[in-house]
């Protein structure tokens, strides 16, 4: 039987670094729990709306025939420091487009803060970082109330470089990124790619982690009918329990990571429906309640399913597509001459573009995934006693979750 999946996953990285607890100071004066904060009714809502927003980017980025890994969590970090540096409409429209306009910026900073505060500590066999910084030219002012805030909120750290030697610039935030992404991101700004400037937003985001149930030593060498053709891929497998759902036209399967706070989410499209038509599925409010039903807060554990994966690789790069993403949805003026980013700077500044490289690597032991984003700115002016069939071998979405607060760390495609 042929079989085609689509994998969705999210992943954030900060200059913390979650695997145990040896220390609770953080450089920017952030201040890392001691145990997972649980996040408030305001809060969850906040994260439910972020989770839209993910997958509507996503759903923009998306294109057939093309694998993608792709990080809302690593954007939505970036986006924050642009939103605490922003007013008037401007500040507005970022916050819209997140469908956060009924949250003030104190009440945004501070949800970052517990999520980022959640992510560190919720279990601590899961090595997550998350690094933010902004990179501004040695002659532009910022103003010190919005370096204070991003590093008490978000723990940013600020450097001073000359963007003159663009060549410099572009290699130490490369160097940067590589460092705190364990070198999967060692290029997130290309030769030969405008580099922007006099200032850069940056966050990064890495994630390991080993599964939360052991599979099958043996791996089976089987066709994986892609949308590009048919390739022999290694599969690696169990029969066992598992968090399984099924919708109109899917089937939803949830992989704990470790002690299943975070799991590993594939939606797999029925024999003869198309991935374009699984994502549709998936943002619907059916979709979404379906998504909701399945992993450690869901009630549909105890499912026997006969899993079978492929080892897969991504690396995936946008360039302009997020830009246009965020102006099709409704924040046009961030990147044009009426942008007001007067909390972070008395001199006037504009998004010239916005970035995204991420990686994600899933095995047999479990998964890697990584993601930096950068901010260009400038000046302006089935039956239940057999096991079911889980065998992605077609195209499927992705996606890596922390089931307390609902952040999708990365979501992606594999075709």
């Amino acid at each position: 039987m042929k079989t085609r999946f689509f994998l969705l996953t999210v992943l954030s990285v900060s200059v913390f670094v979650s695997c145990g607890k040896d220390n609770n100071a953080a450089p920017g004066g952030f201040v890392i729990p001691d145990s997972a904060p649980v996040l408030t009714k305001a809060q969850l809502d906040l994260s439910n709306a972020v989770e839209d927003f993910g997958l509507e980017v996503f759903s923009r980025l998306y294109q057939p025939n093309t694998d993608i890994a792709f990080s809302p969590m690593s954007l939505s970090l970036a986006l924050t420091m642009c939103e605490l540096g922003a007013e008037g409409e401007t500040a507005r429209q970022i916050a819209k487009v997140q469908g956060l306009e009924d949250a003030t910026q104190e009440q945004v900073a501070a949800y970052y803060q517990a999520v980022i505060g959640r992510l560190l500590t919720a279990d601590e066999n899961v090595k997550l970082a998350s690094a933010n910084a902004i990179w501004a030219d040695q002659t532009f002012p910022i103003k010190k109330s919005y370096e204070d805030n991003m590093a008490t909120y978000l723990n940013a750290e600020a450097f001073s470089v000359d963007f003159s030697d663009a060549a410099a610039v572009r290699q130490r935030v490369n160097k940067w990124g590589a460092d705190h992404t364990w070198n999967k991101i060692p290029d997130t700004i290309p030769e030969g790619m405008k580099l922007g400037g006099p200032v850069l937003l940056t966050n990064a985001l890495y994630f390991n982690a080993p599964w939360g149930v052991e599979f099958d030593k043996e791996l089976v060498t089987e066709p994986f009918y892609g949308t590009s053709g048919t390739k022999d891929a290694q599969f690696f497998t169990k029969t066992a329990p598992f968090s399984y759902a099924q919708g109109e036209g899917v089937q939803l399967l949830s992989i704990p990571y470790s002690n299943g706070i975070y799991d590993f989410v594939v939606i797999l499209p029925d024999e003869g429906k198309t991935l374009d038509q699984a994502l549709v599925s998936l943002k619907s409010a059916q979709g979404k309640k379906l998504l909701s039903s399945i992993g450690k807060n869901g009630v549909s554990y105890g499912t026997t399913v006969s899993v079978k994966m492929p080892r897969f690789e991504i690396i995936y790069s946008s360039k302009e597509q997020i830009k246009n993403s965020l102006i099709d949805m409704g924040a046009p003026i961030i990147f044009t001459g009426q942008a007001d980013f007067s909390g972070l700077s008395s001199e006037e500044l504009t998004i010239d573009n916005i970035l995204q490289k991420a990686f994600l690597s899933v095995n047999e032991k479990g998964s890697e995934a990584a993601a930096v984003t950068v901010v260009m700115m400038e000046t302006t002016l089935v039956s239940p006693n057999d096991p079911i069939a889980f065998t992605a071998n077609r195209p499927f979405l992705f996606m890596i979750r922390e089931t307390g607060s609902n952040a999708i760390l990365f979501i992606g495609a594999k075709q």
